[in-house]
Parts: C-alpha cells; sequence; structure tokens
C-alpha cells in the first residue's frame, strides 16, 4: 500500500502465514512481516520486522519440514524454532552522481529439543558512499557483523571491513 504525502512517498506492506493441521500437535509453523519506507527524490528511509516460529524433523542432510500426516516422531528428532528480526536503511544522494546509503539488521533466533538448546544473534552494519564520474566509479565504505551461536553467548565474533576502490568502465566494441 502507498501513499503520497506531499513530495514524499509512504509505503506499508504486511505479510503473514500460519499453517497447522489441529489434529497433528506435531506440524506447525507460522510467519509474519511488516515493512515501511518513505522516499523523496534525494532522501528514503525504510525499515522492517519478521517474526516466526514452527518445528521440523533432524535428518541427515539438515532440518526438514514435519511430514503432514504426521508419523509418530521421536521427541530427540522433532525440532521447535523461532525468531524475530528487525532492520532499517537509509540512502541520500546530495549531488548527482554521488550516492550515500546506510543499513542495519538484527536477528535472534533459537532452535530446541529434548538433548539441546541454540540462542544465536546476528548484528550487521553497512555505510557505503558511491560516486559516479564521467567513466570512473569510486566506492568506499564500512561493514560490521557480529554474529554468535550456541547455547552460551560469552563472546560473539565480531568482524569489521573497511574498503576503498576506484573503478573504471570500459567499452571494447
Amino acid at each position: 500500500m502507498g501513499r503520497r504525502l506531499g513530495s514524499w512517498i509512504w509505503t506499508v506492506s504486511a505479510n503473514g502465514s500460519d499453517n497447522r493441521i489441529d489434529s497433528v500437535s506435531n506440524s506447525s509453523s507460522f510467519a509474519q512481516g511488516y515493512s515501511t519506507g518513505l522516499s523523496s527524490g534525494k532522501l528514503s528511509f525504510n525499515g522492517n520486522y519478521n517474526r516466526s516460529s514452527g518445528n521440523s524433523i533432524q535428518s541427515i542432510t539438515g532440518l526438514i519440514p514435519a511430514p503432514i500426516p504426521s508419523p509418530i516422531i521421536p521427541p530427540t528428532l522433532l525440532i521447535l524454532y523461532g525468531g524475530e528480526s528487525y532492520g532499517g536503511a537509509f540512502g541520500y544522494t546530495p549531488i548527482r552522481g554521488l550516492i550515500l546509503t546506510a543499513d542495519y539488521s538484527q536477528s535472534h533466533y533459537h532452535t530446541r529439543n529434548d538433548s539441546a538448546f541454540s540462542n544465536n544473534r546476528l548484528q550487521q552494519a553497512d555505510a557505503k558512499a558511491e560516486w559516479y564520474f564521467r567513466h570512473l566509479h569510486f566506492q568506499a565504505g564500512y561493514s560490521r557483523l557480529l554474529q554468535g551461536f550456541g547455547e552460551i553467548q560469552d563472546t560473539p565474533v565480531r568482524l569489521n571491513t573497511y574498503y576503498v576502490g576506484i573503478f573504471r568502465s570500459m567499452h571494447f566494441f
């Protein structure tokens, strides 16, 4: 859904799903998401939120959906999962050819069965500046990633990246 607010355009969207068979207790999944954005000629903002939960079965190749209709599943193979995430982004074009962007996202999710529990976390932030001048493309940016897995998150892994680049387009034909 969108609406014009003067020189700005505002958009809103939502989605969701709920799957379950009431007579089968081992079969369900749920997901929902929301997002909104606001933009004008040189400036834009957006944000989102998502949430999901459900169950699956542990197999040799990883997690697979619980079969419907469900046979009797050993409790050690039934995995319950869930999580939520949110994020936002910003974009600005102050002059022709210069593009500044930044975004942030964060998610928390977990898996659980009778024998194990995993509580996981992910945070990511990026900022980038790009300038197009004739056939040259200048780019500089920063990325930060923080990620933790497992039952206890003492010290999650943190990675910081800085980059600078110059590109030139070439036409051979």
